[in-house]
């Protein structure tokens, strides 16, 4: 084994923090020669554990490349030994289903306009429903279909005011015309959420996508626990 002079300075923590960093690589030892003259070190040994996405050669000229680059280290490839593990999927946690849209209604008599939002959710479908007055149908028409989309996903975590509903509004940018949703979701504190969707498709598809790219990423955590 070649020994290396130190001119860049390193320590085995580093190297393994390093080595650690590598596509597959679940953990790392390095074992250095005990017989290494003064201000030189030899490494003997490099211990790997890795998944097995990657093949074992890959991942021992990844080690050679990153301890060249990072130190100016050559080893030998001998010296590198690879145990790999199955990665274990049913160990990792499940991704909770996706909510899909799956249909809007709006209905409308002398006294007042109602919106319904249908989704769907882990082969299950959910309503939401939302009524304004006709007199304020024509204002308030975005925000109905919102509301209702929230009404809908309240029932899906059985909590119906875990969002509050802040503002809709039609924007343009860069010529691109879009829905903007802003939310407040009670169940944590200052946790205001936004969501957008292109209006060149339906506009009130748009808001209820708006509405679902608002709750996104917080939702999951709530859907985790059903």
């Amino acid at each position: 084994m070649r020994m290396n002079e130190k001119s860049q300075q390193w320590t085995t923590e580093e190297i393994r923090t390093l080595l650690c960093q590598l596509p597959g690589v679940s953990a790392a030892g390095v074992k250095l020669a005990d017989d290494a003259p003064q201000g030189m070190e030899e490494i003997e040994e490099i211990h790997i554990l890795a998944t097995t996405s990657r093949n074992a050669k890959q991942i021992v000229r990844d080690v050679q490349s990153a301890l060249f680059a990072a130190y100016g280290i050559q080893i030998d490839h001998r010296i590198v030994s690879i145990a790999q593990m199955a990665l274990d999927l049913s160990a990792q946690p499940k991704l909770p289903a996706r909510i899909r849209y799956k249909g809007i209604g709006y209905e409308e008599d002398d006294e007042k306009c109602v919106v319904r939002v249908t989704l769907e959710y882990n082969g299950a479908h959910y309503c939401g429903e939302a009524a304004y007055s006709n007199a304020k149908a024509e204002t308030y028409r975005l925000r109905m279909i919102a509301q209702a989309t929230l009404d809908a996903i309240g029932s899906i975590v059985d909590n119906a005011g875990i969002y509050s509903l802040l503002d809709v509004q039609k924007v343009t940018i860069a010529g691109v015309p879009l829905v903007v949703v802003l939310l407040e979701c009670t169940a944590e504190d200052n946790c205001i959420l936004s969501g957008s969707a292109c209006r060149l498709v339906q506009e009130m598809q748009s808001v209820v996508r708006a509405t679902l790219d608002a709750v996104n990423r917080n939702l999951g955590k709530y859907l985790q626990s059903l």
